[in-house]
């Protein structure tokens, strides 16, 4: 209980108490009534008991919360429990009141959550909520108001600061149009100048060389031809995907809701790109909430998704920079790295950021997220929301 503030009250003031008492003694006495005498006495020791009853019911009181996942995905159920124990001979009487929260659904009251009662010694009550997850964020949940005192509810502490605990609900998954399921499909074959050939992509056939590995003698082809032919390979490197998500348009434009479909989106893809294997990152201008980063290196640990999952949810439409400065700030991008590029509209700094791409030759696919964006001057390829989620075709695509 230390890492909380403890605010003693009373239902009655001390000093009305005090006052009431010496004044009941005093006529006791003046008039010689014993009975009074002692009623007044034993007022007396009724309220400083039940005051140093109070003030001993906060030691050894033990309040937890316990959250059943730590992550989930929105409409996702999960259980919160709330701990009071009592590990003292002295019991105690208590109330726990959790404000409501309209961020995740659960089995709370429109006042939230409120119980009352008693812990006798070495007691220990639970109580269990059924929750379900709302919307994408990451929440401090169970910060309560916890009042603690003696069984007459004379004098009581309450406790505010009480633990919390986090959760994280990570962006809705949406199903995505086919086209959107494979990076080739966007970014074509990744080439390299590399003396290392990938067996995936094969370019063509010629006659068998000397020395060459047999399996990759096409047996049909010299079948046809009737001399060996062998595979010729395309030298390759590893697609690696990067997200770039500027929130500045979305924040300019009040595009609340635009910006959660486009969060979705980036999510979603994410996911895919991650079960098919791809190395994947993440960087964005908004500022990021929780322990994720605004950039998420690419690379392909088994950790990667849940980072790049975990700053989705917490990054918020108020941007902390421009996406050029972060694009200038250094950031390593090595061979055969494409890039999915969202925003609300191309404005100026959509075009500054696909420029940078094309200096370094790095293919790009833009998000737009706003229904009147202007088609004129669009590089590369461009979708809209809708399109990656299979209404609508391509709106735009350029050399």
């Amino acid at each position: 209980m230390s890492a909380m503030t403890i605010t003693q009250r009373s239902m009655v003031s001390s000093g009305v108490i005090n006052a009431l008492a010496g004044i009941l003694f005093f006529f006791s006495m003046v008039f010689g009534l014993r009975s009074f005498i002692v009623f007044s006495l034993l007022f007396v020791f009724i309220h400083v008991s039940t005051r140093l009853w109070c003030k001993a019911s906060i030691r050894h009181v033990h309040y937890d919360l316990i959250l059943d996942k730590k992550r989930v995905f929105p409409g996702e159920s999960f259980a919160l429990d709330i701990e009071l124990e009592n590990a003292k001979l002295l019991p105690i009487g208590f109330r726990i009141d959790v404000p409501p929260n309209d961020l995740f659904r659960s089995t709370f009251t429109s006042n939230g959550f409120n119980r009352q009662g008693t812990l006798m010694w070495f007691q220990k009550v639970t109580f269990n909520l059924k929750c379900e997850a709302a919307c994408r964020g990451i929440y401090e949940i169970g910060s309560a108001n916890l009042i603690i005192g003696d069984l007459f509810d004379f004098f009581q502490n309450e406790l505010s600061e009480t633990p919390s605990r986090r959760l994280i609900v990570y962006p809705r998954i949406v199903e995505l149009s086919p086209f959107f399921i494979s990076p080739k499909a966007l970014f074509g074959i990744p080439k390299a100048k590399t003396p290392v050939l990938d067996p995936v992509y094969i370019e063509g056939t010629r006659d068998y060389q000397s020395g060459s590995p047999s399996k990759y003698i096409h047996w049909k082809a010299s079948a046809r031809y009737l001399r060996l032919q062998e595979k010729i390979f395309e030298p390759t490197v590893q697609q690696k995907i990067l997200f770039v998500l500027d929130v500045k348009s979305f924040f300019e434009n009040n595009a609340d809701t635009p910006f959660e479909r486009t969060i979705e989106v980036i999510a979603s893809i994410a996911v895919q790109y991650d079960r098919i294997g791809y190395p994947i990152g993440l960087m964005t201008n908004g500022h990021v909430n929780g322990n994720g980063g605004s950039v998420v290196p690419i690379s392909k640990t088994p950790q990667q998704l849940a980072a790049i999952l975990e700053s989705l949810a917490g990054v918020n439409i108020k941007p902390s920079g421009n996406v050029g400065a972060l694009l200038n700030a250094g950031l390593a991008l090595s061979s055969g790295v494409s890039c999915i590029y969202a925003s609300y509209s191309n404005d100026h700094a959509f075009y500054d950021a696909h420029a940078y791409f094309n200096q370094i030759n790095i293919p790009v696919v833009s998000v737009i997220s706003c229904p009147d964006a202007t088609h004129d001057r669009i590089i590369g390829t461009c979708f809209t929301i809708d399109d990656i989620c299979g209404k609508n075709a391509l709106i735009a695509q350029t050399a």
